[in-house]
Formats: structure tokens, C-alpha cells, sequence
């Protein structure tokens, strides 16, 4: 008859997880005597392989022996990774319905912790909540582009106007030789305004950015 092993966690290490330990290949596990005890449970993150084979498989493994080496390990038949399409939670009361999660988006080499918080409350999607709509229209203005005497002015012109004038402006300029410019913008309408670097001499303005940000409603 086989051996029904319930994964409580807590154990000797506590740890928390739903085991006592974890190490990343098995050659880690530890095999002090008498630490960890017998009935220890340990996470082993990785596969071992060898010329391409692998020689130990991850996971769960239980201390049956009390020897000092590393057959005092067994690898328990639990599986602890699952991918996206295997997961799935169905109603209790109807098990048609069904919920998964789609992982697809997430970077390569990278794990994502989605934390629950300490209420209760039901899941909303941005669909849900009404955000704003954020539309931004940036670009890059170099030297050149400025003219006018006695102050130095440059016309950013949208290529798609906005529906109005009803939007914020944020100008960064590059400068060299350790100068400063007061730049802000004049004339603001819907399809441009006007970048007014408030000075004459402007050679040692090497370009400036905008950014322009406009919260409407969906």
C-alpha cells in the first residue's frame, strides 16, 4: 500500500511555504545528523543534469534516513509547478465554471507575486473602475528649431490635435557648459503651442523634450 504524505509546512524549518527548506539542485540538501529530522521536508528547485540527461528531477524531497549523506533523501511523487494551462479552479456548486490564468505576458526568466490583501472584495478589471483615458503626444525640438528676436521661440504643431486646449505640458532642455534656460511654453490650443526659451543666445541649448498629457473621460 503506497504512503499518503499531507504537506502542512511548519515541520522543523517552518518555513511557511508548505515545506521545512529549500535548496536549488539535490547535491544541496542538507545532511547534517539529526538536522534536518527525519520526516523533513525539503523544496529542490532545479533538475540536475548531465550531458544533457537529467540524473535528479526537481522537487519535493523527504529525509528517511538519519545517515549523513545524501541517500537519506527520497523525491516524493508530488507535483509543485503546474503550468498555466493545467490550472484551473471550478465552482463548488457548478463545476462548468471554470477560471484560469493566462501568464503569457510575463517576461522571460521572471516570476510575478500577485498578493491578496486582508479583505474581503471582488476583483475589478480596468473596464471596471472608469479610469481615464491617457492620451500623450512627446517629441524633441533641437536647436535650430528656435528663432525669433529678442527671445528665442519654437512652434510645436500636433499632428492630430487634441479635441481641446485642455491638457498639461512638460518641457525638459539639454543644456551644455553648465547653463540654464527658463523654458516654458506660451499659446496653447488644441492642435500646438509655443516653446519660449525667454533668451537670445542660445547656443548652449542643445534640444528640448515636451511631453504633452491630456486626461479625458472614456
Amino acid at each position: 500500500m503506497g504512503r499518503v504524505i499531507r504537506i502542512l509546512g511548519g515541520g522543523s524549518g517552518g518555513s511557511g511555504t508548505g515545506w521545512d527548506g529549500q535548496v536549488e539542485f539535490r547535491a544541496d540538501l542538507p545532511i547534517t545528523l539529526g538536522t534536518p529530522a527525519i520526516g523533513d521536508i525539503w523544496l529542490v528547485e532545479s533538475p540536475t543534469t548531465f550531458l544533457g540527461f537529467t540524473t535528479y528531477q526537481s522537487g519535493l524531497y523527504i529525509r528517511d534516513f538519519n545517515n549523513g549523506n545524501l541517500n537519506d533523501w527520497r523525491r516524493l511523487n508530488v507535483k509543485v509547478s503546474f503550468t498555466d494551462s493545467e490550472f484551473t479552479v471550478v465552482s463548488t456548486g457548478d463545476n462548468s465554471k471554470k477560471s484560469k490564468l493566462d501568464l503569457s505576458l510575463i517576461s522571460t526568466s521572471t516570476t510575478r507575486t500577485m498578493t491578496v490583501q486582508d479583505k474581503d472584495g471582488t476583483i475589478a478589471f480596468l473596464s471596471d473602475i472608469g479610469l481615464p483615458a491617457l492620451k500623450t503626444k512627446s517629441g524633441l525640438v533641437l536647436n535650430g528649431a528656435f528663432s525669433g528676436n529678442p527671445k528665442k521661440t519654437a512652434p510645436i504643431v500636433f499632428a492630430t490635435p487634441f479635441p481641446s486646449a485642455n491638457y498639461a505640458i512638460t518641457l525638459t532642455a539639454h543644456t551644455q557648459n553648465n547653463t540654464t534656460f527658463s523654458i516654458d511654453y506660451e499659446s496653447r490650443t488644441a492642435t500646438g503651442f509655443i516653446i519660449n526659451s525667454h533668451a537670445n543666445f542660445i547656443g548652449n541649448l542643445i534640444d528640448v523634450t515636451w511631453i504633452a498629457t491630456e486626461i479625458g473621460e472614456n
